[in-house]
């Protein structure tokens, strides 16, 4: 029987005020959980959404002892992510720039406008 992940949870402490996350990977297995430390300090909480928000659904259903597939899932998905909010970055300067010059080119058709006396 595969061992399959049914649940990730995201555990925050913060022994002495210092932020800590821990991770628990649950499997269908009774009793069979992995534990991991997914800390960084000054971003608690974006890493806590993140691990809720897009690692957990994507790891729920899979085999837990591929742990060099799940690596390579998750470090493609995290790389997708970045592109996808680079190409959303891009398009957005790219409208704003476009807008920019649309107002321009608007203002001085008007001033070419009001010029010639209309």
């Amino acid at each position: 029987m595969a061992t399959l992940i049914t649940d990730v949870k995201v555990i925050l402490t913060a022994p002495e005020g210092i932020n800590l996350i821990v991770v628990k990977v649950e499997t269908n297995q009774d009793g069979l959980y992995g534990l991991g430390c997914a800390t960084f300090a000054y971003r608690h909480l974006t890493v806590k959404c993140l691990i809720e928000e897009y690692l957990r659904p994507l790891l729920i259903g899979r085999d837990a002892e591929a742990i060099d597939e799940l690596w390579q899932l998750m470090h493609q998905k995290r790389i997708l992510a970045q592109r996808a909010d680079r190409k959303q970055r891009d398009l957005r300067n790219r409208q704003g720039a476009v807008g920019h010059q649309g107002e321009a080119g608007e203002h001085a058709a008007v001033s070419a406008f009001r010029r010639q006396g209309a």
